[in-house]
């Protein structure tokens, strides 16, 4: 079974019930803070942004630690090429001991996030359909952040990211006025799972393959492959994980 503390499942289960972004943000603070993470940034389409303070929906960071590291940013840095190539987490301790001494000033930035008391963190891509790049970064005083509980933040993250712009996408909207039309919602498009695809994708958020859910449940592989992918394209995901945090938040599936 998947576990979760406390406030992992509470965020997931209500996040989609919050309508202000401080009791967002503070939902999210406190989830994270279960993991040993005390400081976040949460940035935007990171195709179209050109400088780092254009990318930034929401943060809670260490007072001067975004100058600090902009100071001392790296040229090029694998994490970025990362975010946008990747879906996958990465962890900066792991990255560093995989690329750190092949790419200049990399411990620099890495030293500068230890004066701040960040000792270790983990990055989030979140790629929607359309080629949509967002990210969600995490840190903190962790000493170790295991296979377990990335999944979770990464759960937890990319729901956190969406809710986020969608309500910043409303704000938006009310400030431009009735004239603008508001951004559909994702996953808004009245189309309901099936029972079978609610029974792959509970599969899909203990970690199992289309061909091992179609051993569990007595179909091919290619038939498992297909209902997952039916209801990706339901809920308007790109993504597995993205296809679970939606389905939980839907009320599709439970944790």
């Amino acid at each position: 079974m998947l576990t979760m503390s406390n406030e992992a499942v509470d965020f997931l289960s209500d996040v989609d019930q919050i309508t202000d972004v401080s009791a967002l943000k503070d939902k999210f603070s406190r989830g994270i803070d279960q993991y040993g993470l005390s400081s976040y940034i949460c940035s935007g389409s990171l195709r179209n942004a050109k400088r780092l303070e254009y990318q930034v929906m929401a943060n809670a960071l260490p007072d001067g630690f975004l100058e600090a590291f902009q100071k001392h940013a790296v040229p090029d840095n694998p994490s970025s090429e990362l975010l946008m190539t990747s879906n996958k987490p990465f962890i900066w301790s792991q990255l560093y001991m995989t690329l750190g001494t092949s790419v200049p000033r990399f411990k620099e930035t890495v030293a500068v996030a230890n004066d701040f008391g960040l000792s270790d963190g983990i990055c989030v891509p979140v790629h929607h359909p359309g080629g949509y790049v967002g990210a969600l970064g995490m840190a903190g005083p962790v000493t170790q952040i295991n296979k377990h509980a990335a999944y979770i933040l990464q759960l937890m993250s990319i729901h956190f990211h969406d809710r986020l712009r969608e309500l910043l996408d409303a704000e938006q909207n009310v400030a431009d006025g009735p004239g603008k039309k508001r951004s559909k919602s994702r996953g808004q498009n009245g189309c309901e799972l099936s029972p079978r695809e609610r029974e792959c994708v509970s599969w899909v958020a203990e970690g199992k393959t289309d061909w091992d859910i179609g051993e569990i449940l007595g179909i091919s592989q290619s038939t498992a492959h297909f209902h997952v992918e039916n209801a990706k394209k339901k809920l308007d995901v790109a993504t597995r994980v993205q296809l679970v945090v939606k389905a939980i938040s839907k009320g599709y599936i439970s944790v």
